[in-house]
């Protein structure tokens, strides 16, 4: 009976719109941290952030789950769907707008290059613009660093990919 004495003399509305202001102030709170949380820490774009079904749709588009950079380019590892037009900027997570790509590739058009890509239907390629800014050294400089220097035309990059694991965007 104790716990309840500081409600006493309040209606169950009063209560019931006290809870309520409580709870929507709590919910404003956790999309301020949550806004937060995302600018600090970017989400990877791996196939943890497709559903199982995407993932299964990409692979009946593109059954090889191989890296989908040039081919004298030999990466290994595990591979990852990789957005060709950001979430951020409204891509969606469906087959026209993935690719597989491995972590050292994504990493590189995600992270140090801050690629934004999109389909260049006519040449049946994807052409990537590339950030001013160059990858600093202190950040993955390296072969990142390299590659962005070797780029002469940051806002139109046709990436090196291999044309049997894009042939999906063209269909």
């Amino acid at each position: 009976m104790r716990e309840l004495h500081p409600f006493m003399g309040h209606s169950e509305d009063t209560l019931q719109e006290e809870a309520e202001a409580v709870a929507s102030a709590a919910l404003q709170v956790f999309d301020e941290l949550d806004f937060l949380y995302d600018l600090l820490f970017p989400r990877g774009l791996g196939p943890a952030r497709t559903s199982n079904d995407q993932n299964r749709a990409l692979r009946r588009k593109q059954p090889t789950r191989i890296c989908s950079w040039s081919p004298e380019d030999c990466c290994g590892g595990d591979v990852q769907a990789a957005h060709i037009k950001p979430d951020y900027l409204g891509g969606l997570a469906v087959p026209g707008n993935l690719i597989w790509l491995c972590r050292f590739h994504h990493a590189l058009l995600d992270l140090h290059l801050r690629a934004k890509m999109r389909i260049d239907r006519g040449s049946q390629r994807i052409v990537a613009t590339v950030s001013d800014t160059p990858p600093s050294e202190d950040a993955g400089g390296g072969e990142p660093l390299s590659i962005w220097t070797a780029i002469p035309d940051k806002s139109a990059w046709p990436l090196p990919l291999k044309p049997q694991s894009i042939a999906h965007l063209f269909v």
